[in-house]
């Protein structure tokens, strides 16, 4: 991407210096809704809490299967937030859950093995490496009752939100569910965006150590000019990876949020639009991080009407 790989000096360099989402929007195609489903109500749920799907105590799931209401069903799959290191399926499952109630989906809550921030053991890929694990568990379980697949929606906020984006764009050849959708609520598009360091309430050293564990490339103030540390930030970039079979996306920014810019989905917007990619993108302009303000409330219950089009035309 060679439109992104001209600013990593100017973003290296404001990182150096430290040490002394636009309104909603669509492309790529039509998007108007598709099929209403069928107004049913599940009779229960069929759910199964802290299912195993590698040795370690973080590789757990939760899965809800709604019953009677068919067995072949979308799936929304959901990733937590917490900086990479942070955060536990738990923080979401009430949000999780209404896809099983109200839009009549499967649904997963995935945790992961989180970033440690004195060991370099694990990274981005493995984080990617349990999704993956995570996708094969859910077939399994699927499989074992009687349930099948029609497509699924991957989803996430802030890291998870990174992380659902990447998935989606890297291994979208490789899950056992053909993906239909990705939504990312607030998460990081752009690791070679200036304003993600400069303007940012996490301190520069954290942020120069997140990175490094991220990338799993040791990444500091002495080697932030080299090619190979410009190729780590753009390795952990879900914009790096866009292309014209880009799985169609539907994300936000926060206008006062200070942890991942309003520019980092600007950038997720110009790419997606390059390459004929179907998405929309609102800016929740009142808003902090993954938070939704009262005065933003004409633009998110947009975005939630959208979701829901999306979700019906592309998971259904």
């Amino acid at each position: 991407m060679a439109a992104i790989s001209s600013i990593i000096v100017a973003i290296i360099m404001a990182i150096l210096s430290i040490f002394g989402v636009g309104g909603g929007s669509s492309g790529g195609g039509s998007n108007n809704g598709g099929t209403t489903p069928v107004n049913t109500t599940p009779t229960g749920y069929d759910i199964s809490a802290d299912v195993s799907y590698g040795p370690h105590e973080q590789q757990k799931l939760d899965i809800a299967f709604p019953q009677g209401v068919g067995t072949t069903l979308g799936l929304a799959v959901h990733i937590h937030g917490g900086a990479w290191f942070g955060g536990d399926k738990s923080q979401k499952t009430d949000e999780v859950m209404t896809y099983a109630k109200e839009k009549n989906m499967i649904t997963a809550n995935v945790n992961y093995r989180l970033l440690l921030l004195d060991s370099p053991q694990y990274t981005c890929q493995t984080i990617l490496e349990d999704i993956q694990a995570a996708m094969n568990k859910i077939a399994e379980v699927c499989r074992s009752k009687g349930y099948a697949v029609k497509k699924a929606m991957v989803w996430g906020e802030s890291a998870g939100g990174h992380i659902a984006l990447m998935y989606s764009y890297t291994y979208k050849d490789r899950c056992p569910f053909t993906i239909g959708l990705c939504y990312s609520i607030c998460g990081p598009t752009n690791l070679t965006d200036a304003k993600y360091y400069t303007d940012n309430d996490i301190p520069p050293a954290q942020m120069l150590l997140l990175q490094s564990r991220l990338t799993g490339q040791d990444i500091n103030a002495g080697n932030l000019l080299t090619e190979s540390t410009a190729n780590a930030l753009l390795r952990v970039s879900p914009v790096n990876y866009v292309n014209a079979g880009t799985v169609p996306t539907i994300f936000n920014s926060c206008g006062r949020d200070k942890l991942v810019p309003k520019s980092n989905g600007d950038d997720l917007e110009k790419v997606l639009k390059m390459y004929g990619v179907d998405y929309y993108y609102a800016e929740f302009a009142n808003s902090n991080h993954c938070g939704r303000s009262d005065l933003d409330y004409a633009t998110y219950t947009a975005l939630d009407n959208k979701l829901d089009q999306m979700i019906n035309k592309y998971v259904k």
